[in-house]
């Protein structure tokens, strides 16, 4: 049986921007929807307030999806891969892309994982999005981070064996 006075005591100790928060994440059971009002309502926190809460979350995570610095040469943060959670998202076209940390505009360290509602055809294998749209922040996909780093150690080990044989071709030319 669920014990809802622990959780009521639970909701006590939070701050008001964690039950904020916890209210406009949502996903909670029917049982705990109303003990989480009771404590929001006993806290006197209005309406409006939730509102300015969710918009200054929504500004906090557009800011933290954003890519950063130049990808050429220097470090930067940068999006790779495009997956779907599931069949729906996938008719939305929500994609699920992650964040890097990219050295020289290679993908060296996975950093966090967002859910996008991206314009553009997701069927096709390469396309840019005119538009995307920050909807949350997810688990980091550990299935695109793994596709990601094979990629890349694909092109590295191409471009090495690529050099190699050019290398071989101009000594075979000398002699």
């Amino acid at each position: 049986m669920f014990d809802l006075s622990a959780l009521a005591k639970h909701y006590q100790t939070l701050t008001d921007a964690e039950l904020l928060r916890l209210r406009s994440e949502g996903g909670l059971t029917d049982e705990a929807e109303p003990v989480l009002a009771n404590e929001i309502r006993r806290r006197n926190l209005k309406e409006t307030v939730l509102k300015r809460h969710k918009v200054h979350q929504r500004i906090l995570l557009r800011d933290e999806a954003k890519e950063k610095g130049f990808g050429g040469r220097g470090p930067s943060l940068q999006f790779f891969g495009r997956h779907f959670l599931n069949q729906a998202d996938k008719e939305a076209n929500i994609q699920i892309r992650t964040k890097w940390f990219v050295l020289g505009g290679i993908p060296l360290i996975p950093l966090a994982s967002y859910r996008f509602k991206c314009t553009g055809d997701p069927n096709k294998w390469f396309h840019w999005d005119t538009e995307q749209r920050v909807i949350n922040r997810v688990p980091l996909n550990w299935t695109q981070v793994f596709l990601t780093w094979m990629k890349t150690a694909i092109v590295i080990i191409g471009a090495g064996l690529v050099l190699a044989g050019y290398l071989f071709y101009q000594d075979w030319k000398r002699h």
